[in-house]
């Protein structure tokens, strides 16, 4: 169980502390992004995709199959029907996503339509959570530092159904002596 809330609405968790505070030491050193923030933001991205309730995910994934030449009003009736239903953060995130996803196989009508939904899914979640993080930190507007690398990580996990294991990508950086083995092992 997370240490925080896990969409930050309320206390963010230790993972999206860490993912802060070393944004601050980035800006600090004038860097936009680093190496290191970009294997913490993948840490707290996996924790939070292991949390959420995917439940209202799943339907939004549905929807977007079924209804694949509805015009913008049914698909505004679905996705306000489907925030109505569920009344949560997770359901505003599904929306998000497969808003993204219609946007995406429009352009690109060969992708994967799970595929792209899952990585505008982790996407959603991430930009939600770091909005948290920047403007906590003060920095409204900073670059994400989830990679693409680490979003189809996700996406090809999540893909694999409600009961996926959600797995942080492999470390870019290697571990500190001072890191804690235990936070690493288990997040």
């Amino acid at each position: 169980m997370a240490d925080g809330d896990i969409w930050g609405t309320g206390r963010l968790s230790s993972k999206w502390l860490a993912v802060q505070n070393r944004l601050q030491i980035d800006a600090a050193d004038g860097k936009l992004s680093s190496d290191e923030r970009s294997d913490l933001t993948g840490r707290a991205v996996a924790e939070l995709l292991r949390l959420a309730d995917r439940r209202p995910a799943f339907e939004a994934l549905a929807g977007l199959i079924a209804m694949p030449e509805a015009d913008a009003v049914e698909r505004q009736a679905w996705c306000d029907d489907l925030t109505a239903r569920w009344g949560s953060v997770d359901a505003e995130i599904a929306v998000r996503a497969a808003t993204r996803a219609r946007a995406e196989l429009v352009l690109d009508g060969e992708r994967d339509v799970e595929l792209a939904f899952w990585a505008c899914y982790t996407g959603s979640a991430t930009e939600f959570l770091e909005d948290r993080v920047f403007a906590g930190a003060e920095l409204e507007g900073a670059a994400t530092a989830l990679t693409h690398e680490q979003a189809q990580h996700f996406a090809r996990q999540l893909a694999q159904g409600p009961e996926a294991k959600v797995i942080a990508p492999r470390r870019k950086v290697p571990l500190k002596p001072t890191e804690d083995v235990v936070s690493t092992v288990v997040g």
